[in-house]
């Protein structure tokens, strides 16, 4: 009779422990994470255009203010558009109906000038980079695109890619849509 109570001790201490790896991570994510978070936009996508040229370069894990983070390089520009500064311009990732949005910072590139020098404009800060945590996506894969959102209008642009990000256990991975989907 005295091992019953110490046995239900262990059962409520396990069921405890589960309970907190279950929402250990959405607790993390939600009050504490601050690098590489995604950003809540209204509205829905509007459907994918041809006029955002881009490239996705490169995706390396880094550290930002302790934080363990992706950051993605690549280029995009509105083709046509020649003050590219009045647009925010989010990296999108889909997965089924659920999309992310994750705010691009404009970087310099001095080569896009070079390889596009029909477009009409200036692409020397068309280059971009961007910080996604692993924990904001709970899917596992998810479609590249491309949001510009008109600073004073309102009016959005979207491009899907036909590149992907995959989402395993214990890292983020950069891929290639199959078919170009």
């Amino acid at each position: 009779m005295k091992n019953k109570p110490r046995a239900w001790i262990h059962f409520v201490i396990l069921g405890i422990l589960i309970v907190y790896l279950i929402i250990a991570p959405i607790i993390e994510m939600r009050y504490f994470l601050t690098e590489g978070k995604s950003v809540k936009l209204s509205g829905e996508l509007p459907e994918s255009v041809e006029q955002i040229r881009y490239a996705v370069d490169k995706m390396d894990e880094v550290t930002l203010h302790g934080e363990r983070v992706y950051k993605i390089w690549g280029w995009s520009f509105l083709a046509g558009e020649p003050d590219q500064s009045k647009y925010d311009i989010f990296l999108v990732l889909r997965s089924g109906r659920k999309a992310f949005f994750f705010p691009a910072t404009p970087s310099r590139r001095t080569d896009l000038n070079i390889a596009f020098p029909d477009a009409g404009i200036d692409l020397l800060y068309s280059g971009f980079h961007t910080y996604i945590a692993q924990d904001t996506l709970n899917g596992r894969n998810y479609q590249i695109g491309f949001l510009y959102v008109d600073k004073t209008s309102g009016e959005r642009y979207y491009q899907s890619t036909t590149r992907k990000i995959i989402r395993t256990p214990n890292t983020l991975i950069l891929g290639t849509m199959e078919g170009g989907e």
